[in-house]
């Protein structure tokens, strides 16, 4: 049994709350606790408490409140905030671990909660390890020393993890010491039906923050330029976020209100059942490494439409699950959607092939390969070069797909 300390920056304000990265934090520490290890977690205060019966969280105060770091524009009051995070959380950090005399620390992720592990290494010698996550490593340069920093934490940690391949290999240049690829993925309700929707020649489904990254505002106005071509073809969008406004005028200018349905943000239950109900998950993101929902919707047997961005083409090229869209671009966005609906005879090849990547978004297997990494059992070199092999198989362990889903589709 190991005393762990979880640090993290995002943790959901209760368990029915699965909609950002908090939700993989506390799946992990659940997972390790299950095991027998003594799990605390350590995250930023919110504007109300933290209402979880399962686990110890252990909050601490900062300027910022319900604020999330990724999505906030660089200027001095956000500045401002930040240095408020790293005091307090150092603070804070450092009296908690004298009180528990944790024996590792897992810092999700790189920024800011490894800044607070390598402190802790610093004054206190306990090795600690970094799960990074995109949003952290390719926004780097948005904190002060952000790029020194980042290098310094992914240097002294004992074991580096990052959710992507090519994150992986930016972790590894950065930090000059190996990274294992492991995908982050989400304890779901698989059980649960498929949602009762209307009749539809199809149904598309977008799950994610109404955000600039996500692409959310490329996928509205694809939409709209396509709103007089598409007879039987609805489009159900789960999520919210600071482009919610943005979303709703543009579908009212193009009269889609009956055709698009916004449903805000949804519990882990509603996701799998539209899911099951769904043709096609459409993830139009600017900037990704693997997103969450790829792996959700691989558990679920729904293909994805995607942008070739970060690993996202690469899977569903080699697994062969989708269509990959060339740019994300308004005009790509709109050519690949009408290509898919006018070609449905691949659809069925597309789901039978997303039960060939289940189980790399196995929760289970996610908590067996950080918890060798905290016992000292395994250094992680191990899980890239399995993960790889078994996307490698993949391409001859089943009739091939149509060629366009090999090469990107789009403008």
């Amino acid at each position: 049994m190991k005393r762990v300390l979880l640090i993290t920056s995002s943790y959901p304000l209760r368990p029915d709350q699965p909609f950002n990265a908090g939700v993989l934090a506390r799946d992990l520490a659940l997972g390790l606790a299950r095991r027998g290890d003594m799990i605390w977690v350590v995250t930023p205060r919110k504007d109300r408490p933290i209402e979880d019966s399962q686990l110890p969280v252990l909050e601490f105060p900062w300027w910022g409140g319900y604020r999330e770091l990724a999505p906030q524009p660089v200027h001095m009051l956000n500045l401002l905030r930040f240095a408020s995070l790293m005091i307090s959380g150092i603070v804070f950090i450092h009296r908690v671990v004298r009180a528990l005399e944790p024996e590792v620390c897992l810092a999700l992720w790189a920024i800011p909660s490894g800044a607070f592990a390598y402190s802790v290494w610093r004054r206190h010698r306990i090795p600690y390890g970094v799960w990074a996550l995109g949003s952290d490593i390719w926004g780097r340069r948005r904190y002060p020393f952000g790029e020194a920093v980042v290098r310094r934490i992914l240097r002294n940690a004992a074991f580096r993890l990052a959710d992507g391949w090519q994150l992986a290999q930016e972790v590894e240049r950065l930090g000059g010491k190996p990274c294992a690829f492991l995908p982050s993925a989400r304890q779901l309700p698989l059980e649960v039906p498929p949602a009762e929707l209307p009749p539809a020649r199809w149904r598309l489904l977008y799950v994610g923050r109404f955000e600039r990254q996500k692409g959310v505002d490329l996928l509205v106005e694809a939409l709209g330029r396509l709103r007089d071509e598409w007879a039987g073809v609805q489009v159900h969008m789960l999520g919210d976020g600071s482009l919610r406004p943005f979303v709703e005028r543009r579908l009212r200018s193009w009269g889609l209100e009956g055709k698009v349905h916004l449903y805000g943000y949804a519990s882990s239950e509603t996701v799998v059942a539209m899911m099951k109900a769904a043709d096609y998950l459409v993830i139009p993101s600017r900037q990704e490494s693997i997103p969450l929902v790829f792996g959700d919707a691989m558990r679920c047997g729904l293909p994805v439409i995607g942008t070739d961005v970060g690993d996202l083409g690469m899977l569903i090229r080699r697994g062969r699950v989708g269509w990959v869209l060339l740019e994300p671009s308004v005009e790509a966005i709109a050519d690949g959607l009408r290509h898919a609906m006018a070609h449905p005879e691949q659809h069925p090849i597309f789901r039978a092939n997303t039960r060939f990547l289940r189980a790399w978004f196995d929760t289970d297997r996610i908590v067996e390969a950080v918890a060798s990494l905290l016992d000292g059992r395994d250094d992680g070199r191990g899980l890239s070069a399995e993960l790889l092999v078994a996307l490698g198989n993949l391409q001859g362990s089943r009739s091939a797909a149509a060629q366009s889903s090999e090469d990107p589709i789009g403008a």
